[in-house]
């Protein structure tokens, strides 16, 4: 759903109109259900904006975010799950650069999803908002990378495989190729690649950052 049209629900939302100050939260503009028990408790489908200027549209329990949609002005949005205010769970985050569609942890992309970015987009594990773990990256120029990979960078043993389907094995240090590489031909055997400018111009095959 746009932006656009999630902000005309704002005035379908039944409720009231309050500032409410929380020992977990600053004061914020809430419109909303409130709990039946506690007139400044949220509690049901509502509209919250805080004072960064950050919009949730979504449902709330017993004064908690659950599920929703967070808008952060000219960054992006994400649509999935809150836990003890912070985005936990499965979820998607949207921004003029990128494209997260996965688990998160504390605000923070961690444990399995898909991060798609202008250059490429990579499929698998993460850790603190960084690519750590067993995945796969794929460049726009049709080269893959599968392997490990940590804090960002790949790490150990791993495959290039480029569009063409040839397969180079390598084994990566912080992001650089280090020892020989193995190469497979789509036919014929396959030969030992030592020579370090060669080593360099395979290495180049899946440098696609975000």
């Amino acid at each position: 759903m746009e932006i656009e049209k999630l902000l005309e629900c704002n005035e379908e939302l039944p409720g009231i109109t309050e500032w409410i100050i929380s020992e977990s939260m600053t004061s914020f503009d809430y419109r909303g259900d409130s709990h039946p028990n506690f007139k400044n408790l949220p509690h049901g489908t509502c509209r919250m904006i805080f004072p960064g200027g950050e919009i949730f549209i979504g449902n709330t329990s017993l004064g908690q975010l659950v599920n929703g949609v967070m808008i952060f002005p000219e960054k992006g949005f994400y649509i999935g799950s809150f836990q003890n205010g912070k985005r936990n769970g499965n979820g998607v985050y949207v921004s003029d650069k990128m494209h997260y569609n996965g688990t998160f942890r504390d605000d923070s992309m961690c444990g399995n999803g898909t991060l798609t970015g202008k250059h490429g987009s990579y499929n698998g594990e993460f850790f603190d908002h960084e690519r750590h773990g067993f995945g796969t990256l794929v460049c726009t120029n049709g080269n893959s990378f599968i392997g490990f990979f940590e804090r960002d960078k790949k790490q150990g043993r791993g495959q290039i495989v480029k569009s063409s389907g040839e397969i180079y094995e390598c084994t990566f240090e912080n992001d650089s190729i280090v020892g020989p590489v193995t190469y497979t031909p789509l036919t014929g055997r396959e030969t030992i690649i030592k020579d370090p400018d060669e080593i360099k111009e395979i290495e180049s095959m899946v440098d696609c950052d975000f």
